[in-house]
């Protein structure tokens, strides 16, 4: 793990650009023109990740066609994979000695500083946590809970056991408005990052409370702070993996990933659309989840979850293209379960049928 020093500073701008001279600076009618990029530039992240694949395209390194933001290098002493988000950067090696050589080539082109992974370390506000003697990664955010919790005025209010009661998010009769859109949408943003970093348990109802960004009610800004209370009861809840699992754990390869899905049939009392909801489990701890409002309205649980199969194996199949490309490859079909029987049954034999005649692709 480690950051780059003044990261947005080393990409060259490859077009014209100028700018006004800083107050202070007396230059009276002349302008400066830029030849590297500066924060707060548009286009600097874009010329930052330009520069660094040029860099490590050098050293060996190309970009996963899965995922652009990954890249890996693969030699007869094992892989190498370097995962970035702006100036931060980590590596996956399977050598000591493609430890070594990561750090010597970058080191070549930017100064850099790594963090002590021997002890708990911070990636872009998710602390990670290894336990060397049980073989465990755990990745949590109870000080960015912390933080919400501190900027919303709950730092003091009473926990509560579950994100949402049942049916307490649905609204019924006249909204009454809620005046601070601002700050309603700044704590959707907040719970977002939370649900899509290492909370999952929270992700179907942030989903539906940021559907309402944009004309929020009294009613949905009480279930917000509902949430923020579930959260700190459960502020030290994270995401562990194991290198291996106890007996009682085992119910698939660990190594392999599987996943499970399920929907919410038309809860909306407004438009009547579902939820599809998923999730994708290895060493223990889920690697992948999403929850998203269907597109169109189901015209029965057998749609509805027909079509939240599909979702789920369009993330399966990126999976395995993702695990191919680093050489991690299944044996075994990748499992992806579903509590409807009408939608198994239509996935493993789309007949012709009352249920299922209008669906087209």
């Amino acid at each position: 793990m480690w950051d780059v020093d003044s990261a947005y500073l080393h990409g060259k701008i490859d077009h014209e650009i100028y700018v006004k001279f800083p107050d202070g600076y007396n230059k009276p009618g002349n302008v400066g023109k830029l030849n590297k990029a500066l924060y707060g530039l548009l286009e600097a992240a874009r010329i930052w990740r330009e520069d660094l694949k040029e860099k490590l395209k050098t050293l060996g390194y190309v970009p996963l066609e899965s995922n652009r933001g990954i890249f890996l290098h693969k030699s007869a002493t094992g892989i190498l994979a370097i995962d970035k988000h702006v100036d931060d950067g980590t590596g996956i090696c399977s050598s000591e000695e493609e430890e070594s050589r990561l750090k010597a080539g970058i080191q070549k082109f930017y100064k850099i500083k790594e963090k002590d992974t021997s002890k708990p370390f911070k990636v872009l506000g998710i602390l990670v946590s290894r336990d060397t003697q049980w073989g465990t990664i755990k990745l949590s955010q109870h000080k960015y809970i912390d933080s919400i919790l501190q900027q919303f005025d709950m730092a003091d209010c009473n926990s509560v056991v579950t994100p949402v009661d049942k049916g307490m998010h649905l609204q019924n009769g006249e909204p009454v408005i809620f005046e601070d859109k601002k700050k309603y949408q700044a704590l959707t943003r907040s719970l977002t990052y939370a649900a899509m970093s290492t909370r999952p348990d929270i992700g179907y109802i942030t989903q539906y409370l940021s559907q309402l960004n944009k004309n929020p009610a009294q009613h949905d800004w009480n279930v917000a702070k509902h949430v923020l209370r579930y959260l700190k009861g459960t502020k030290d809840l994270g995401i562990v993996y194991k290198r291996k699992l106890e007996p009682s754990e085992v119910t698939h390869d660990h190594t392999t990933p599987w996943g499970f899905c399920d929907m919410n049939y038309a809860e909306d009392p407004h438009d009547h659309k579902s939820t599809s909801g998923y999730a994708f489990m290895l060493a223990g701890g889920p690697i992948a989840w999403k929850s998203k409002k269907q597109a169109s309205v189901a015209l029965s649980t057998t749609e509805a979850e027909y079509y939240t199969l599909g979702v789920a194996c369009q993330e399966a199949t990126w999976l395995r293209q993702v695990f191919q490309e680093l050489s991690m490859t299944f044996d075994m079909p990748l499992h992806i379960y579903s509590d409807n029987t009408g939608a198994v049954a239509l996935s493993d034999n789309p007949v012709f049928h009352t249920r299922s005649k209008h669906i087209d692709i």
